[in-house]
Parts: C-alpha cells; structure tokens; sequence
C-alpha cells in the first residue's frame, strides 16, 4: 500500500516530467519562431517585400523546431552528444593534433545536423506537392537539387546553422526556460499547443476545401 510520502513523490517527478516537455515544446515554438523570422527577413532583404512562410498562418515555421530537437535527442550538442568520449580524449593531444581532432568532429556533428533536417524538409515537402499539389518551397533553379524539396546548398545550410545554434545558443536558451515557473511553463506550453492546432487544422481544412494554401499576406 503506498505510504502519502509514495504518493508526494510519484507526484513530484510527474510534476517534473511535465514541466520538463513543457519547456521542450517551448523550445520547440521558440526555435520554430526563430526560424520564422529568418525565413521572413531574408524574403524581405533579398525581394523587398513580405511573404507568409510556412504552413501556418502564425509566427511559426515548425520545420526548425522539430529539426532542432531531432538532431538534439539524435546526438545532442556539439561536445555534449554521442561525440563527447571524442572530444574529452582530444583534450589530452598536443595543440594541432588537438585542433584538428575538433575540426574532424565538428564536421561529423554538421553532417549529422545537414541530414536530418534535409530529410524533414524532404518529405514535408513531397507530402504537400503530392497530397495537395502545392509547394511550400521550390529548389529546381538551385543546384544539386533533388526533385526541387532539397538541395547542397540548403542543406550545408542547415548543417552550418543547427551545428552554431546547438553549440553557442541551446545552452543559454535552455537555463533561460529553465527559470520558467512550472505551472507557468505548463500554461504557456498548453495555450501555444491548443492555438498551433487550431491554426494547423484551419488551414488544413481550407487547403482541402479550395486546393490552394491560405496566404495572409
């Protein structure tokens, strides 16, 4: 029979667990804002005008958050992943043995951040052209593209920008979440949660009633 301390302690790490995928998601939302805003100012800076990027009628483009945490549970950052035994035993070599050990696994590390969101992005966009026959992006006129969803430069894009974000800004993004209250993370995390998906299933339901993808602007 569980004791009230039993029951105050499975209460606890619940508790904990929760607010630990609460500040994921929050992460995630955060990250997929991130990318929203790059994607926007590059359209803005390079065509001079505005563009609605994405799926989503709100501030989010949920490719760079779910790429993101997919290399992070895949390997982790730079010198805290599957590569850390690497790192810790180049520590000990002298300086350009050293020098060149970081290089090789920082470039192991970017080829793993380039494949997986190339893989995202590859099928995210094969499912909308072939279900829906839009295309949310279009490479054809960009070099060693595949079918138009992917190409290399793109690509080492995506492994040069996961690779500096993964080293220099998950740590100091995640202490700052970190200091989120719990039932506060928890709310925020919910009403983020409950407004993606009803902006997902609109637009889902108004692609599916008219063929084209609702642009606000």
């Amino acid at each position: 029979m569980d004791t009230k301390e039993t029951k105050i302690d499975r209460k606890s790490q619940t508790d904990g667990i929760g607010s630990d995928l609460a500040r994921l998601f929050l992460m995630f939302m955060l990250i997929s804002c991130i990318g929203w805003c790059m994607e926007t100012a590059y359209v803005l800076l390079r065509f001079g005008h505005l563009s609605d990027r994405g799926f989503l009628s709100m501030p989010f483009c949920p490719i760079y958050g779910a790429s993101i945490l997919a290399v992070y549970f895949a390997v982790g950052t730079p010198q805290g992943s599957v590569l850390q035994p690497l790192f810790a035993k180049a520590k000990g070599l002298p300086l350009p043995a050293r020098a060149a050990a970081y290089a090789g696994l920082y470039l192991l590390y970017f080829v793993a951040a380039a494949l997986i969101p190339t893989a995202a992005e590859f099928l995210t966009g094969l499912f909308f052209d072939k279900l829906f026959g839009i295309r949310l992006w279009d490479y054809t006129d960009r070099p060693f593209n595949i079918l138009g969803y992917v190409c290399l430069p793109m690509s080492a894009l995506w492994g040069l920008l996961i690779t500096a974000a993964m080293a220099l800004l998950w740590t100091p993004l995640e202490k700052l979440l970190a200091r989120i209250p719990q039932r506060a993370a928890k709310a925020v995390a919910f009403t983020l949660a409950a407004l993606l998906l009803i902006d997902f299933c609109g637009n889902f339901i108004y692609l599916c009633a008219t063929g084209a993808h609702y642009y606000l602007f």
